[in-house]
């Protein structure tokens, strides 16, 4: 193993992040936490991994690179995931008596963090003179054009009907190249919206945001 690390044998719960917390983003993940009860913990050391369990011991004898974060400077921090997913081993440490650095556990490791692309989807409406239809113009645009496929699989679009309380779906369709590349046109009564539905199961790698409506 690594000189410069070894494992804490003990667990000390003194030693323990307080409120440890991580929110994905656009391009990566924001950690938060607060420091631990005990003042002897003057770092973080924070390593992000492919694998699906990751072990620290396995990252240290790799001398696997790492973040450092110094309990006097902060206590959150933004990492950024160049491209598929990535899981973060976030370890508080210490110096020993004899001045090596000592890695706390347990780790705390973080679920799968994917990196996201933003899809916009617009919408317009122009009313339509002397009729009860409206015209709605619509288009999708992912920031990553390499990304079209995932945002056909992904996104849906829906007409609603306006109630005075309520509204419900109508019809719901699914978006393909066309409205990618270029904008679709429907007309719909005055009473109707449309709306861009983003499936649940791709709420890890969208980002949908929706202009106009």
């Amino acid at each position: 193993m690594n000189r410069k690390y070894i494992i804490q044998k003990k667990e000390n719960p003194d030693m323990h992040l307080q409120a440890f917390a991580y929110q994905p983003g656009m391009s990566g993940v924001t950690l938060t936490w607060e420091w631990p009860i005990e003042r002897n913990i003057r770092f973080l050391l924070i390593f992000e991994s492919e694998d699906e369990n990751p072990i620290l011991k396995d990252l240290i004898s790799q001398n696997h690179p790492h973040e450092v974060i110094a309990r006097d400077l902060a206590s959150h921090f933004s990492i950024t995931i160049p491209e598929g997913r990535r899981k973060f081993l976030i370890c508080p440490a210490y110096f020993d008596d004899s001045q090596q650095i000592v890695i706390c556990t347990p780790e705390l490791v973080t679920d799968w963090i994917y990196k996201k692309t933003e899809v916009i989807a617009e919408i317009s409406y122009k009313p339509l003179l002397f009729s009860q239809y409206k015209k709605a113009s619509i288009k999708v645009t992912p920031t990553d054009v390499e990304l079209t496929g995932l945002a056909i699989k992904a996104i849906s679009y829906a007409i609603y009907t306006q109630e005075p309380n309520s509204e419900h779906c109508i019809e719901t369709y699914p978006i393909d190249t066309a409205l990618i590349t270029d904008y679709g046109h429907l007309y719909i009564d005055k009473n109707h919206t449309v709306k861009f539905i983003l499936n649940p199961d791709y709420a890890h790698l969208i980002d949908l945001v929706t202009v106009g409506g």
